[in-house]
């Protein structure tokens, strides 16, 4: 385990939680963006220490993580389900924590937005996602990536002669694929507006009973596109035209009449949006991700309610602050998808 990590006992915990300067000295803008608790370190805390440390724990902006051995959970149970993230040992840490390092903006943001959409209805979290996206999007970490030599090369669109979303009817089904298989059907500006369109079908027509919703070729979404949907000049216009066109809100009006059938890599909003519908099946071979952390964002398709919802505030800050890709049988255990076939 790396020496540099700072960790600390439950008990130098209560102490930190009573000093009047501990949300700046675990904060984006400090040297330490996180708050460790390794549950293994001894610790002698009264009662009242410890109900003040659970009335308190909250006001720290940064995320909070704890190291809690399963045969500890059950007694500190009430703590336990204040923590951002709780994993069983230092297996999963380390790299937790180097992204939290690397974008501590986007990590502290992450954890806020999730903390605040575990507790608020649909509307408020998608709007609360939408403005922390648009916050980001101006700040120096997604900056930083986008300069980067490694990341992602340009994709281009040119000479499709197919529309980028197929919609057909089928008597009382409609089917809706994304359709770019050659590029891994990455969500676009086009994509999510094509998308939008076929949503809004669905929405206009009750006799229509189910909508299922794939992606042609080998993947059903690689994700979004960043040169397309994440740099932009004017991040109040682009949150705008979230709020205005939101794929979300009619995933969200239509749930019970929508399917996502998965296969191949299904990336940022290629797992957010179909984590909204009533049924989700993925193929053996599907895997999951959400890699916003690693570019000073965060999921800004949704995912920080329909994630959420669908695994648990904790299970999701694991997941996307690890950006750890996940197989199908782990995201079925998870309550990410429903079936795998």
């Amino acid at each position: 385990m790396d020496g540099s990590i700072y960790r600390v006992s439950l008990q130098e915990l209560a102490v930190l939680i009573r000093n009047p300067y501990v949300t700046e000295s675990f904060s984006a803008i400090s040297e330490c963006p996180y708050v460790l608790v390794d549950f293994n370190l001894p610790t002698n805390l009264n009662r009242a220490d410890y109900q003040y440390t659970c009335d308190q724990l909250h006001q720290l902006s940064c995320p909070i993580i704890a190291i809690i051995p399963q045969s500890l959970r059950l007694a500190f149970k009430a703590l336990a389900e204040i923590f951002d993230l709780v994993v069983a040992d230092d297996s999963s840490v380390g790299i937790i924590i180097r992204n939290i390092q690397q974008n501590p903006s986007a990590a502290m943001t992450l954890v806020q937005l999730a903390r605040h959409n575990a507790r608020v209805n649909d509307s408020d979290a998608l709007l609360a996602e939408s403005l922390a996206y648009a916050t980001l999007q101006g700040g120096l970490e997604f900056k930083k990536y986008i300069t980067r030599a490694d990341r992602p090369a340009l994709i281009h669109q040119t000479n499709f002669v197919e529309p980028m979303v197929k919609v057909e009817r089928f008597e009382k089904e409609l089917a809706i694929v994304l359709n770019r298989p050659t590029l891994g059907n990455p969500f676009t500006s086009e994509m999510r507006e094509s998308l939008f369109e076929g949503l809004c079908l669905l929405a206009s027509d009750e006799t229509i009973e189910k909508a299922i919703i794939s992606g042609a070729g080998d993947n059903f979404c690689i994700g979004g596109y960043y040169e397309d949907s994440g740099v932009v000049s004017d991040t109040a216009t682009a949150h705008a035209i979230r709020s205005a066109r939101s794929v979300s809100a009619k995933l969200i009006e239509n749930r019970q009449r929508i399917e996502f059938h998965l296969q191949g890599k299904c990336i940022g909003a290629g797992i957010e949006l179909p984590a909204f519908a009533s049924h989700v099946r993925a193929e053996r071979d599907t895997v999951f991700q959400l890699p916003e952390i690693t570019m000073g964002l965060v999921p800004g398709t949704g995912g920080t309610l329909s994630i959420l919802k669908r695994i648990g505030r904790q299970r999701f800050c694991y997941f996307a602050l690890s950006a750890e890709i996940i197989e199908s049988n782990t995201a079925l255990e998870w309550g990410l998808i429903d079936k795998v076939c």
